[in-house]
């Protein structure tokens, strides 16, 4: 929050801190202060269980790798369109 204003990253962290629950929670790769790796493991370690699914449009496999390496359930490419992106949600759901 260097120029004062929060970044996503922050806000769900503070959510989750606070005790909300999600179903899934979408996390960009190239987030403000951290990318989806860093946000994936820091969710993971405070104990998150929730469903991680990574999102990007510049797609590189060593990013998804990554991405899941550190905890992530799923990755996709944007835009999101729901022919792609419910049977991801569905998978996701049935496992």
């Amino acid at each position: 929050m260097a120029d004062g204003t929060a970044n996503q990253e922050d806000v769900a962290i503070t959510l989750l801190n606070e005790g909300a629950s999600f179903t899934v929670i979408l996390a960009d790769m190239h987030m403000r202060e951290m990318n989806g790796a860093q946000f994936a493991t820091q969710l993971r370690s405070m104990g998150v269980q929730t469903r991680l699914l990574g999102m990007s449009t510049m797609f590189r496999e060593r990013e998804k790798e990554e991405f899941l390496a550190a905890g992530g359930d799923g990755f996709i490419e944007k835009p999101l369109h729901p022919s792609k992106f419910v049977p991801i949600l569905q998978e996701l759901d049935n496992n």
